[in-house]
């Protein structure tokens, strides 16, 4: 194989080693298909990041070899590594590798010697150091990693050259005090159903958002929320009428595994009288997951969250009163789940009206830093 021309970014010499890897793959498993393709491969660990501005956080960058192509003559060859190769980081933005064995015209130089659980194979855990300064832009970014067993000799392409990709999100760090719940007031579309699969709306037992009735005003805005039923299309045997919204964390990743964010919820309740057998219990519950949003509703059911905090009030009748419930969200935290609900501790209707008048207005979520 020639060794790619000069004026080439790495970027280029590095898509063309593996262009000519799978081309030989294709062509045959002989002694060089053997070479190119299994010499080393590379990945991200994890595989995408989002870092608010202003932090930094640490990934792995996870290289395994074949042990047999990283002898020469001269001795156990080394792993090399150059991260974003055509210098393409925006402002602020830096990642670096570290521990490096040395730094060679830009590669950092690693030996893979490191165990593996196929004998065959070595490893070597490369920590990449990634940070975000305050005044990086908020963006998407590719960042690519060309990772190859150093050449022989100078002058010699390295025997094998692969790439990784980390998928690096920017993002701008909430205001403090900022509410992180979509449509608080309920002045906007909500939906009937069971827990929402994706965050940013509210979703859950049959209710209705409502102006000024029944002698109650909205707390705030134009609008409330009327809990009606305890399932999504009317009554059930069930006690509670039910509404949730999940929360995106994963732009605080950094600063929650950093330990000891607390997650503050607050919801304001109120209710009418409409006989001894009015019901008076209103609840708010805020949980911790990790993993992603669509897997939240069925570990809710099987009752695997992170972690949970509960507050109740027994409403006085024509009176807005706050509930509020504090949870300090566990490192691995990415997605956090505000319930509010309406429970029936007076008497349990299996038809009919269910709730008379109970309302819910002026929901928050903030996050509050050690």
């Amino acid at each position: 194989m020639k060794t790619p021309r000069s004026d080439c970014s790495a970027r280029q010499r590095a898509t063309a080693v593996i262009a000519l890897c799978a081309l030989v793959a294709a062509c045959g498993n002989g002694g060089l298909a053997e070479l190119l393709v299994k010499l080393i491969t590379a990945s991200f660990d994890p595989s995408a990041v989002t870092l608010v501005r202003g932090t930094s956080q640490r990934v792995l960058l996870q290289v395994t070899c074949d042990d047999d192509g990283m002898f020469a003559p001269s001795g156990r060859l080394k792993v090399q590594v150059r991260l974003d190769p055509d210098r393409t980081l925006p402002t602020g933005l830096q990642a670096a590798p570290s521990g490096e064995e040395r730094v060679v015209d830009g590669w950092s130089e690693y030996f893979c010697k490191g165990p593996h659980p196929d004998p065959r194979l070595r490893a070597v855990s490369i920590p990449v150091d990634l940070s975000a300064s305050a005044e990086t832009v908020p963006v998407d970014f590719t960042l690519l990693a060309v990772v190859r067993i150093e050449p022989e000799r100078p002058v010699e392409a390295p025997k094998d050259t692969t790439l990784a990709e980390l998928a690096l999100r920017v993002r701008t760090p909430p205001e403090p005090g900022a509410n992180l719940l979509a449509n608080p007031g309920f002045e906007d579309t909500t939906a009937a159903g069971g827990l929402p699969a994706a965050p940013g709306f509210w979703q859950g037992d049959d209710h209705r958002p409502v102006a000024a009735e029944n002698d109650i005003a909205p707390h705030g805005g134009a609008r409330m929320l009327k809990f009606v039923a305890t399932g999504a299309i009317g009554s059930t045997n069930t006690v509670a009428s039910q509404l949730w919204q999940t929360v995106d964390l994963r732009d605080q990743t950094a600063l929650i595994a950093a330990g000891g964010v607390r997650a503050e919820a607050g919801a304001w309740f109120n209710r009418i009288v409409a006989g001894t057998t009015t019901d008076r219990r209103f609840d708010l519950r805020v949980l911790a997951f990790d993993g992603e949003p669509a897997e939240v509703a069925a570990r809710y059911v099987a009752g695997t969250w992170l972690a949970q905090q509960t507050a109740t009030v027994d409403a006085d009748p024509f009176r807005w009163q706050q509930v509020q419930a504090s949870l300090v969200l566990p490192p691995t935290t990415t997605y956090v789940l505000v319930e509010i609900y309406a429970f029936e501790d007076v008497q349990n209707d299996a038809e009919g009206t269910e709730f008379a008048g109970h309302y819910a207005d002026d929901i928050s979520l903030v996050l509050v830093r050690p």
